[in-house]
């Protein structure tokens, strides 16, 4: 009755009847990240990253590296307000290189307001490389291009 009733908790708590693995786990940091982006909260941002992450950002011209690199890369997105909107549509590719490390490949689009007042939306791809440190997942390299728009 005891075993009948701990998988009972167990597959409720889990919401879809399965537990959560490390491809879900990795991925809900990006989502966390996205939340952080759209927040315009910089310290969660920068708090998803490891000490030593790297970041090829989709406007950079040169690789940020480290937490300070990538507070002055995302301050400018932050204090615009811009915005993230993570395709969720099965175009998203998670692979696991091997415990404690994986890759996040798909799309997003950037939105928000030039400094001139134009509306702007910037459809990007994404690779993010995740590692497992002390237990949690982090962001250890996320590198971001522009998308091509379709061709009309």
């Amino acid at each position: 009755m005891a075993i009948m009733v701990s998988t009972a908790v167990l597959i409720s708590a889990s919401g879809s009847g399965t537990l959560a693995g490390p491809k879900d786990d990795a991925f809900a940091v990006i989502q966390n990240w996205a939340t952080a982006f759209n927040a315009s909260d910089i310290d969660k941002i920068i708090a998803a990253y490891t000490p030593e992450a790297s970041v090829h950002g989709t406007t950079a011209n040169s690789l940020a590296v480290g937490k300070d690199a990538l507070r002055a890369y995302f301050g400018p997105a932050a204090r615009s307000r811009n915005q993230v909107k993570l395709a969720q549509d099965g175009s998203e590719a998670t692979t696991m290189l091997g415990d404690g490390q994986v890759v996040v490949a798909g799309f997003y689009e950037f939105s928000g307001t030039r400094p001139d007042g134009q509306a702007f939306t910037a459809p990007a791809r994404y690779t993010f490389v995740l590692v497992k440190q002390d237990g949690a997942w982090l962001i250890a390299h996320q590198h971001s291009s522009p998308r091509a728009r379709p061709a009309q």
